[in-house]
């Protein structure tokens, strides 16, 4: 059998392994020149093997992303010697897989990655990356030998020695008491899923954090587990994708969160004898045979499934996914985390023309993934539906209901049996507020060359903390992070109406003067935010700035009225503009960043 043909059977394998691989993945797997993949990719294409599609998404770049067809799952049964009905439960073929990955493109692009990066990592010659695949959920959960919530299983193999792997992927967007059930979940699980294991022992998950916020959260939580759990465990170490991004896994740093021990990847796993689980290998000639051609694309199928209400919903999932651009999917989670945004305020904070965020808008109508508000007529104001909160709860693996509580994503419920339950957003005029102050802000920020780096809602700014012993918690509207000239300002916004009394204000207050006695900003920010208070009018300014110098006078705080961030001739630069009061004895009212504006315009009397 020639080179080529063989070449083209490991790449079918690694394709049926790891559906959606891209051609750099394809080529490291391989071990070829990258300029070499896209003709073995196109050849088993041309063969009837595979199709593609490109997603349309701001983590990824725009690329072909492989799959095998459905038409070819019979054949590569066959190839295997292995009955249809009993493919899936070794591989992830089937139509149901593959559209589920569809879903969450960006978790499974980047453990293909991972997979490929440990395959071609340099200096590791004699490291051979033995099986790699993505997991297939055609077994009950009864049969999985997989913890719940991992994304893939590895093994490494060096000369007699193996090293099976988990891998479990963290989405920035799941909220931190997912990260905690998933812990509790794998505590659950481990003895069913160890006793599915000889005596290798239960592999290793190997867990890439978010980010800094994220990995605390996924330590503590394993901590804690490891200290209530005496009996069977997984053994967890975790990473950054920073890290992952750019070093490599091989070379990344790997810690316990038990011991607090860290080191490279081959240092920490643990090498043993051969596991039981196997890859399944094709024969030499499987790609001499040919599956049927009958059938389209699934490409083509997506374009009619998107907008069909008749087509079932978790198919409809993947057909949304498929056919909605870059801009539509930062649309939709726009509007799930900060909800009854009008077009104008979307255009702001997504820096896109407002004509392009209305037919942007048209199109998530009739995908159903948003709706309009009926709560007024004079602006058209955005919701999603409960087919858009599912679409983005799926995408970061979150069960949906706990997504819409701990994510603080709102969606329109058509069951309740009153108005008042159907309703997005309690306190609605509050909450247009904040929505206000976040378009506008981001508005700004373009105009003079920044932008708004982070932006969280209410429910991903809420933090719960340590003070003297006990516990506390601030629950801010909002919180975000600016960047303007090389300045960075991170902040946690109020929007105030005035009807606080005195005595709920101050205990807002003492929430926030006990975060920033311990500095539990540290968690979330670089640096010491800033508290900015924006008020409906005066009174309400003149009330926060009583109830700050009263409870406590040594808050960063900043406080402003509504109608002074217009802008106009004598402030053109509105929120960034010089209309910002220290409280407690302040008389001058200030910018947010220094170099927002020309020097003669920094200071202006109160």
């Amino acid at each position: 059998m020639s080179s080529g043909t063989t070449r083209l059977v490991r790449a079918l394998e690694w394709i049926a392994c790891l559906p959606l691989l891209g051609e750099p993945e394809l080529a490291r797997l391989l071990g070829i020149d990258a300029a070499d993949a896209p003709s073995v990719r196109l050849e088993l294409e041309r063969r009837g093997w595979i199709e593609w599609f490109v997603p349309e998404t701001y983590a990824l770049r725009p690329r072909r992303l492989a799959f095998v067809r459905e038409e070819a799952v019979a054949e590569l049964a066959r190839a295997l010697r292995i009955e249809q009905v009993e493919l899936p439960r070794h591989v992830p073929v089937r139509r149901s897989d593959v559209l589920d990955r569809i879903v969450r493109v960006e978790t499974t692009a980047w453990v293909n990655r991972f997979f490929a990066d440990l395959a071609g990592a340099p200096g590791l010659p004699r490291l051979e990356l033995a099986d790699a695949r993505s997991l297939p959920l055609a077994l009950s959960v009864h049969e999985r030998w997989w913890p719940p919530g991992v994304e893939g299983y590895g093994c490494l193999r060096a000369g007699e020695l193996w090293a099976p792997f988990f891998v479990a992927w963290d989405r920035v967007s799941a909220p931190d008491e997912h990260r905690r059930r998933r812990v509790a979940a794998w505590s659950a699980a481990a003895a069913a899923v160890a006793a599915r294991w000889g005596s290798e022992g239960l592999p290793v998950v190997l867990l890439v954090c978010a980010g800094e916020h994220e990995q605390e959260v996924w330590e503590r939580s394993l901590r804690l587990n490891t200290e209530r759990v005496t009996e069977q465990r997984l053994d967890v170490l975790l990473t950054s994708t920073a890290d992952v991004a750019s070093v490599g896994p091989a070379t990344a740093s790997w810690r316990d969160p038990v011991s607090g021990r860290s080191g490279p990847l081959l240092e920490r796993l643990g090498w043993g004898p051969a596991p039981q689980l196997r890859r399944c290998s094709l024969p030499d000639d499987a790609v001499t045979r040919t599956p049927p051609g009958t059938g389209g694309t699934l490409r083509d199928w997506a374009l009619d499934a998107a907008a069909n209400s008749r087509t079932p919903a978790t198919e409809r999932l993947a057909a949304i996914a498929m056919t909605t651009d870059r801009d539509e999917k930062r649309l939709l989670e726009w509007i799930g985390r900060h909800p009854l945004l009008t077009s104008t305020e979307l255009a702001g904070l997504c820096g896109l023309p407002e004509a392009a965020v209305a037919r942007r808008l048209d199109r998530l109508l009739r995908c159903g993934v948003v709706r309009v508000d009926a709560g007024e007529t004079s602006a058209r104001r955005s919701v999603l539906t409960q087919l858009g909160l599912r679409l983005l709860a799926r995408r970061d693996a979150v069960p949906p209901a706990r997504y819409a509580r701990f994510a603080g994503v709102s969606a329109f419920d058509p069951t309740p049996s009153n108005d008042r339950d159907r309703a997005v957003v309690r306190h609605r005029e509050h909450h247009l507020g904040v929505n206000r102050v976040f378009a506008r802000l981001a508005q700004d920020l373009e105009r003079a060359g920044g932008r708004l780096a982070l932006r969280r809602n209410e429910a991903e700014s809420t933090r719960r903390f340590r003070y003297a012993g006990g516990a506390a918690w601030i629950r801010p509207d909002g919180s975000g992070l600016l960047e303007l000239d090389g300045e960075r300002l991170p902040f946690l916004l109020e929007y105030d109406r005035g009807t606080l009394d005195s005595g709920d204000l101050a205990a807002k207050l003492e929430g926030y003067r006990r975060y920033f006695a311990v500095e539990a900003w540290r968690q979330d920010f670089d640096g010491t935010p800033v508290l900015l208070f924006v008020c409906a009018d005066d009174r309400a300014e003149r009330h926060v700035a009583s109830a700050v110098c009263a409870a406590a006078p040594d808050l960063p705080v900043l406080s402003t009225s509504e109608w002074r961030y217009e802008r106009d001739a004598r402030n053109p630069s509105g929120l960034l503009g010089p209309i910002w009061q220290r409280q407690c004895g302040a008389d001058e009212r200030r910018q947010l960043i220094t170099r927002a504006l020309p020097r003669q315009d920094r200071d202006v009397p109160a």
